[in-house]
């Protein structure tokens, strides 16, 4: 079956059954449904492939991003996913591991591959490449602040204010002495998390001990950090980790060691997880929009994709604001935060 036979068999033109395809809503509501039923009788699948080669489209976009081992990540790739199947189109989603290497195979192999644009999450590449992407005609969007203050555009969420209100409510418990444990891969966001805490720590009413480390994002770097600082005597009255993974593993090590949470350690991580209200005592945690953030920066992409002057326009920038998810593990006695959770 081919789109002429369906012509002849429908009793209509070729141009018609084109008009079908492309433009449905041109063509009566009876020769519509003509059309599709003799498509159906006919078990006629129309060749999308070749009809998107025509019309200079792929009906694909690339999601470009560090880590599948994530909540977050997931939650953002389901945003970007729901929006492109409204729009028809499919995404290739492709883990980088991290490395700047692994997104420039992948950011080369989706243009090879003439998708209609590409999703990058906090891109280690430099801005030259990414340039190069630009003056191929291949949209491209942004989720991180990196680079804001060049023409890209950008999604992202406010880490340093996030990271201050979490500080902020540490201190307003009374917590004198303050650590901050951050993640060794996500260093852009590592930089901006770092900045909200040592913010909110200036802006305390007394002076307070602070200090700054650096972890794997897992259970077992949380672990190796907590066993380090007891080991040595520096375990801190209060801790707030980049990842919920991490808080997990302190959190293990702590009870290993006699220490109780929050009596001797209070913990909050600014990342929140499905395990956090698990725990005892649930996890007090930072509630990032991801599902969000990935349908606001799928409909930049798109809105590029379908209007060639806004993608060539200046910068574009979207700031979501995260929540906190306030639970015991900080010494919190107020049920209403948990009640409205």
């Amino acid at each position: 079956m081919n789109i002429r036979k369906i012509a002849e068999r429908a009793g209509v033109s070729v141009a018609t059954i084109s008009r079908v395809l492309n433009h449905p809503d041109l063509v009566s509501p009876e020769t519509r449904e003509r059309v599709y039923a003799v498509m159906k009788e006919n078990q006629y699948t129309p060749n999308w492939f070749a009809r998107n080669l025509t019309q200079k489209q792929t009906r694909t976009i690339a999601f470009i991003y560090p880590s599948n081992d994530s909540t977050f990540l997931q939650a953002v790739a389901d945003g970007v996913e729901i929006v492109a199947l409204n729009k028809k189109n499919l995404v290739f989603l492709c883990h980088t591991n991290g490395t700047a290497e692994m997104e420039r195979e992948y950011l080369e192999l989706m243009v090879q591959r003439n998708v209609d644009g590409i999703i990058l999450f906090s891109s280690r590449l430099p801005q030259e490449k990414i340039e190069q992407v630009a003056g191929l005609g291949i949209p491209c969007v942004h989720i991180g602040r990196e680079g804001a203050d060049t023409e890209r555009k950008n999604c992202y969420i406010n880490y340093i204010d996030a990271a201050a209100k979490l500080t902020d409510h540490m201190i307003q418990l009374g917590y004198q002495q303050i650590y901050l444990l951050l993640d060794s891969m996500l260093v852009n966001e590592a930089d901006e998390i770092k900045e909200g805490f040592e913010l909110a720590a200036s802006k305390a009413p007394t002076k307070l001990e602070t200090d700054v480390y650096v972890a794997d994002r897992s259970m077992q770097g949380g672990m190796l950090f907590a066993h380090r600082m007891i080991q040595a005597g520096k375990m801190p009255r209060a801790l707030i980790t980049s990842s919920a993974r991490q808080a997990f593993g302190v959190m293990k090590a702590a009870r290993l060691a006699g220490i109780r949470i929050p009596e001797d350690l209070a913990i909050a991580s600014m990342t929140d997880s499905s395990v956090s209200t698990l725990v005892d005592p649930p996890l007090t945690a930072v509630d990032r929009p991801g599902k969000r953030l990935g349908m606001v920066t799928a409909r930049m992409l798109f809105d590029c994709i379908e209007n060639r002057e806004f993608a060539t326009q200046n910068a574009q920038h979207v700031e979501l604001l995260a929540k906190l998810a306030i639970r015991k593990s900080c010494g919190n006695r107020k049920f209403i935060y948990e009640l409205f959770e």
